[in-house]
This record gives C-alpha cells, structure tokens and sequence, in this order.
C-alpha cells in the first residue's frame, strides 16, 4: 500500500528558485522596452498633429478679426505695406514692407504664437488674390512650407457679395 500512495521522487534534485532567471527577466525587459517606445512614438505623432491643428485654430481666429478690422472690402489694409506680423521670432522667407499685426485689429483682440514660437503673418490681398494668414511651421521658414505642398494657411474671408 506504501507504494500506492507514494509520490514520485524526481530524477534531480530541486533547486530552489529564489527569483527570475535571465531569460525571463530579459524578456520582460525587452516587452517593458517596446511597449515604451511603441506609446512614445504614437504621443510624439499626436503632439505634431495638435500643434498643426491649434496652428489650424489660431489662423482661423485671426483671419475672422482682420475681416472685422480690415472692413468688408479689407479697404483698411496699410498702403504700402505686404505683409502684417504678430508677436513672436519672424518666420523666415519673409520679404517686403512688414507692419504690426496689433495696428488693424478690433478691441479687444488677443495675438497668439504659432505653437513653435514663431510670429503669425498675414499677406497682403494682391494681383486679384485674396491676402492670406500664414503659418511657418515648425522649422520657421515659409518658402521650405510652401515647396513641401504643408503650408500651413488661411485665406481672409472673402466680403460678402453686394446687394442688388
């Protein structure tokens, strides 16, 4: 009867495992390592298309305000001058008479930054085109913008068409 109820010895003895071994400890460490990178990589794609998009937001404020301030013709638009900047570093690729952004806007205005810290620009209506509210991106150059096909842009808000 002994033997009926007897365990089975096994053939090694058993050591005592006191923690993980190498490999299991390094294939955790390689699934923490991956799980990381992978969240990493996705924040840092989102964190770009929300700065494009509160850039996005921002032109759009401006561009409302400068109708208001500019009149329904945008007949208040400085003589002489090409291009309107707000606060913040100047975009490079910009050329030509520049006057401050503040000067044509309606009480009470509020002037953002691009959300790379640069200075919003707003284009002067020429040769039949509509003026233009610019934003440089986040390497801060117009012309290299505008050749990717990014530029990042509204159009000012056309007048209304006239009665009659």
């Amino acid at each position: 009867m002994q033997g009926l109820f007897a365990v089975a010895q096994p053939v090694h003895p058993v050591r005592a495992r006191t923690g993980l071994t190498r490999w299991e400890a390094l294939w955790i460490l390689l699934l923490a390592v991956g799980t990381t990178l992978l969240i990493l990589g996705t924040l840092r794609r989102e964190m770009d298309r929300a700065r494009a998009r509160r850039a996005t937001d921002a032109m759009d404020y401006l561009a409302g305000h400068l109708f208001l301030g500019l009149g329904e013709d945008l007949a208040g638009w400085p003589e002489g001058v090409e291009f309107l900047r707000g606060p913040g570093e100047p975009p490079a690729g910009i050329t030509g008479a520049a006057a401050d952004l503040v000067s044509v806007l309606p009480p009470p205005h509020f002037l953002p930054v691009d959300p790379w810290g640069r200075a919003y620009v707003v284009e002067a209506p020429r040769d039949g085109r509509p003026g233009r509210v610019l934003c440089a991106g986040p390497d801060g150059d117009l012309a290299t913008l505008e050749e990717a096909g990014r530029r990042l842009e509204r159009v000012l808000l056309d007048p209304p068409p006239a009665a009659g």
